[in-house]
C-alpha cells in the first residue's frame, strides 16, 4: 500500500465490499493491516505483541474502523 489517494482512472469502480470500493480500501484484514502499518507503527507492534484478538479490533484502536453510536444507527 502506497501514498494516500493516487491516480485513478474514470469507471474505476470495483468492489471490496458491500460498501467500499478497491480505490477506496475495505475491511478486509490485509487491508486493514496496511494501513495501521503505515499510519500506526505503534498500534502495529502492540498487534504483533499479541494485544489484539483481531485485525479488526486493532484498526478499530487505531480509528481506522469507526463503530456507530446507537444514535447514529438510529439517524441513518
Amino acid at each position: 500500500m502506497g501514498k494516500h489517494g493516487g491516480d485513478h482512472m474514470p469507471g474505476d469502480r470495483k468492489q471490496v465490499d458491500d460498501v467500499n470500493l478497491l480505490s477506496q480500501g475495505g475491511t478486509q484484514a490485509s487491508y486493514l493491516t496496511s494501513r495501521i502499518k503505515r499510519d500506526h507503527p505503534e498500534i502495529l507492534e502492540r498487534m504483533k505483541a499479541g494485544e489484539f484478538k483481531s485485525v479488526r479490533q486493532a484498526a478499530i484502536e487505531a480509528g481506522i474502523v469507526k463503530i456507530p453510536t446507537i444514535l447514529e444507527e438510529k439517524a441513518g
